[in-house]
C-alpha cells in the first residue's frame, strides 16, 4: 500500500510528473519480523494533507505496529516507515 501511495503522489505531483524524474524507494529487513522502507523523490509540501497522506501518517504504521516519519525540504520529500512488523 505505501509504494501504491508513493509512487501515485510521484506521479500525480512530483518528480514521476515529468520526463527525467527519479524516485527512489529503498527498504531492509530490520530484526526476525520487521523491516524499513524509505522513499525519496522532488516534491514540495502539500498546502493540505489528503487521503494519501493518512494512509503514508496514520493507517499504514498503526496497521504495522510501526511509526512513519515524513519530511519535506526545498528539493525532497522523504517517507520513512521504521520498526513494523509484518503479520501484526
Amino acid at each position: 500500500m505505501a509504494l501504491h501511495e508513493l509512487a501515485t503522489n510521484a506521479t500525480k505531483y512530483g518528480a514521476l510528473k515529468h520526463h527525467d524524474g527519479r524516485l527512489l524507494i529503498k527498504w531492509n529487513k530490520v530484526g526476525r519480523e520487521g523491516y524499513a522502507l524509505e522513499g525519496l523523490e522532488g516534491i514540495s509540501e502539500p498546502e493540505k494533507a489528503g487521503f494519501g497522506s493518512m494512509i503514508l501518517t496514520r493507517i499504514l504504521p498503526s496497521q504495522l505496529g510501526g511509526e512513519a516519519i515524513r519530511e519535506f525540504t526545498p528539493t525532497s520529500h522523504t517517507w520513512r516507515s521504521k520498526n513494523a512488523a509484518p503479520g501484526r
